[in-house]
Order: C-alpha cells, then structure tokens, then sequence
C-alpha cells in the first residue's frame, strides 16, 4: 500500500480528545503518561520530511518478519505495553510479526531497542470495505522506557480534527507501491484526472527500486513532459554570456565598447529531462521553466564572454546544483572550452564538488564559451538513493476534508472508517510512512493522540491524491473492548 505525506511546520493545535491516561510501569516503580515523547522533535525541520530524532516518536513499531532486525515491512503504534495497533492488511494473512520499539534505524543498533514476537491476532470485524486496523497483542509485557511509550486514544466520543489541523506521520517509507510508474505518461494512465505536478516515478530499468521526485509538465495533452525541479533554487542553477566587452583585448580592466551581441542570463527553477535505461538526459535548451535577462536564453551548463583576449579574465560563468534531487552529474561529464579565441584560453576556476552534485566554472575569450562535452549533460542516482530510508522519517500532514478526500477517491472511500490527510497539490510530500503508522495530531498541550493508521492511496504525492488512513474514533471502542476482553 502506499500514501502521501507533507510536511510544512508544525503548529500545536487544540484536538478534542481524552484525559490524559498513565500507565504503571511496573517493576520502574514509576507511571508514564500517554503521548509524551521523552526526546523533543528538531526545530526546523525540513520541508518534504527529515530524519527523526531517536525517541521523538516513541510510540512508533516496526512489524518483522523475523527477530534479528530484518524483514521490515509494515508499521505500528503501541498502546499500552502488551498491545500494537496496525494496519489490518499488514496482518490479514495469519502471520504474526515480531514487533521492534524503541527503534530508529533499521540496520543499525540504538541500544533500545526491543523486538517481542506477537501472541494473537486481532482483525476488525468490519475490515474489507474501510476499517483497516488490526490489534495485536504481545507475547509479553515491555518495559517503558524514554525510547518506547505509548501513544493516547480519542475518546470514543470525540470526533477526527478538523480539515486543515496539521498533524505527524511516522515510519521507514512504504515497502510497496504496487505498479511503479516510470513515465509521466505511464503516471497520467493510471489516473483519470491528472494534473501538473510531482509526481515519484520509477525510471531506471537496471533499478526499480530507485525513485525520482519529477514534476510533470502538461499532463492535459497527449504527450507529457518531465522535468527536474531544482531544490537549490534558480540562483544556484544558471548560465551566463557575460556582456560587457573590453575596448582593448589584451587587458583585464579598462574602458568598454559596444556589449557582445549573444549576452544573457538565464537562470532555471527546473530541467527538461529525458530518461535513459541507467540516466538521465538533461536537455538544457529547453527554457519552459527559466527566466532569462538579455537578448538571448543560455543552455543549461554552458557560459561565455567577448570580454578580453587574457587568460584567467573570463567573465562569463555558469553553475550547476543538484543538491536536493537525488541525481548527480554521471560520471563522464566533464566541461570543455567551444569555440574560443585566442587558442591558448581554457577554463577558469573549474570546479566539481566530490558528490559531483555541484559544478560552475568561468570562461571566455575575444570570444569564447564553454560547455559540457558534446553539450549533453547526464544524471545518475546519487550514492545511497533507495525507495526505503533506513532511519525513522517524520513528516507533517494537514487532515484533508471529507469532501475533497471523497472526490480524490470516490466510490473506493468509506468515510465511516477512513480520512485522508496531505496537500491536495501533491508535490512536497515523500512517502515516508509505513502502512499502519500512525497518524498523531498533537494537542494545545503537547500530548499526542492517535487518528490515523497509514491504509492506502494512489501513488507517492501524486497531485489530487492524498493519503488514506485508517479513523481511529471510528473503531476506538472496538480498540477498548477487545484489549479489556483479552487480558
């Protein structure tokens, strides 16, 4: 299953829920109070979701195949130290997981960690048309700590925050997405009514598994185009045919004549790219997404002057930053000087950053320009990228109202038993929770209550799309009866 998450900054908001509940720990000789987290979140957080600080969410549970910290393939929450709270799809199959608290990276050992395997099963009686949730109850008792606590329930009376209130979503990314979109062609097939946007394509046949955040441009005709949005901006992105030209060639300073006819400046906010089996093709003529000041549009990666016939007095300069995209230069791209006079001229202050996620240069001549070797510029993934973060991410949701979640969704939607929650837009979201994470909304007072489990939806932030979770005060009684019956 797969959802949509966002996350602009979280603001503390008055949810109508519960009176706070503590839980005895037992032989700690101590209580703890539901929805405390024991560390504090990071202050400004990364908009698009960030790394979660080990204990912000220390409710949050990793369901396992097996007992030696592999296997992850779902998320949870814990209620109270003998019961998880999950998706019911996570479970429908008879499995019972082990479940891991108090973790943060999957591979790696926090040394709180604590892995139990589950002892029953407890599927929603409803479960199949809404009501994915599932309770599962542990084989033994954990013991509280400042990494593992639980997280509170809504009172059986309350009612889910209203639209707009932002909430958090927690977990390790989705393990699936079912069929992977490598096109925006391919992503407007599968839906009926897209639009321009982001959207997470799959576009490397040597790796499925690598995903791309990439804006598609004119979903309304019958040929779509993709593109690169540039996180680092179009002041960081540009190219330069510097104008000003010198009165004498062999100076560096001095009095002007007339300016080089081929002068501008273009800046870009996003790349044209086309997609190759293993790498991406940026056509860095294409100035749908640029602004450009002069006379004339410069391509992408490329620079130049008239300014002086000296060497080391170019002018003309261009950058390239891809931090943020996942993608970096590919291994053979490297800058060349075009047409350039005198011959002895080559390029100033180049520059390739050791992650190759940034290059820029200076060069010119009485002419001259330069660019990328045979002006094609190629991307490849980053080291490291992969559809599934190996530390906990966080990311924060606006609920979405009943009406905007029913046109996304209708008729698949049963709005008794589920709610969805991300930006409409699509775009700045990433998929970063688990099915069966949970879905907190945090009160006035700093206490977090549980309204979600992360159920389903169509794609990774795709525009229109938001993410459908589980209604927790639909089936909060349910939650009660059973653990009350079960002891």
């Amino acid at each position: 299953m797969s959802s949509t998450f966002a996350l602009p900054l979280l603001c503390s908001i008055a949810v109508h829920v519960a009176v706070l509940h503590t839980v005895d720990a037992g032989s700690e000789g101590r209580s703890w109070t539901c929805g405390v987290p024991g560390v504090a979140r990071e202050a400004g957080r990364i908009v698009g979701g960030s790394n979660a600080n080990h204990g912000a969410w220390p409710w949050q549970v990793s369901l396992r195949w097996a007992p030696w910290g592999i296997g992850h393939f779902c998320g949870g929450a814990l209620l109270n130290k003998q019961w998880v709270l999950t998706a019911a799809h996570c479970v429908d199959d008879g499995f019972k997981p082990y479940v891991t608290m108090g973790d943060s990276s999957l591979t790696g050992d926090d040394g709180t960690e604590r892995t139990i395997i589950t002892r029953r099963v407890f599927i929603h009686p409803s479960y199949g048309f809404g009501y994915d949730a599932a309770l599962l109850q542990l084989k033994k008792r954990v013991r509280f700590s400042q990494y593992i606590r639980p997280v509170c329930l809504p009172r059986s009376s309350s009612t889910a925050p209203p639209p707009g209130t932002v909430c958090s979503i927690t977990g390790w990314g989705t393990t699936s997405e079912g069929h992977k979109p490598t096109s925006c062609a391919e992503a407007k097939s599968l839906l009926s009514n897209a639009n321009d946007g982001e959207y997470t394509l799959y576009p490397f046949s040597t790796d499925s598994d690598v995903a791309l955040r990439v804006y598609c441009h004119d979903m309304a005709s019958g040929e779509p185009k993709e593109f690169l949005t540039l996180p680092s901006g179009p002041d960081e992105n540009y190219a330069i045919f510097f104008g000003d030209r010198l009165a004498s060639q062999s100076q560096c300073t001095g009095p002007l004549q007339d300016p080089w006819d081929k002068r501008g400046t273009t800046k870009f906010s996003k790349l044209r790219i086309q997609f190759d089996t293993s790498r991406i093709e940026v056509i860095g003529d294409d100035y749908t997404f640029a602004e450009t000041t002069g006379p004339n549009d410069v391509a992408y990666g490329q620079a130049g002057d008239c300014y002086s016939a000296q060497q080391g007095c170019a002018k003309g300069t261009f950058k390239v930053d891809l931090t943020g995209t996942g993608l970096a230069l590919a291994p053979e791209v490297h800058w060349v000087m075009g047409p350039h006079y005198p011959a002895s001229l080559t390029i100033n202050d180049m520059f390739v950053s050791e992650d190759r996620k940034v290059a820029s240069a200076r060069c010119g001549g009485w002419c001259g320009r330069c660019w990328p070797d045979g002006k094609k510029i190629y991307l490849t993934p980053s080291q490291g990228a992969s559809s599934l973060p190996d530390h906990l991410q966080e990311a924060d949701v606006p609920i979405v109202s009943d009406s905007d979640c029913s046109g996304a969704y209708a008729p698949l939607l049963d709005l008794t038993s589920e709610i969805c929650a991300g930006y409409m837009a699509g775009g700045i979201d990433s998929c970063q929770g688990d099915s069966g994470g949970p879905l907190v909304c945090e009160s006035a007072a700093g206490t977090y209550y549980l309204h979600g489990l992360t159920s389903w939806g169509d794609g990774c932030a795709w525009p229109g799309k938001p993410g459908v979770y589980a209604r927790v005060t639909a089936f909060v009684d349910w939650i009660r009866t059973t653990i009350r019956n079960n002891r």
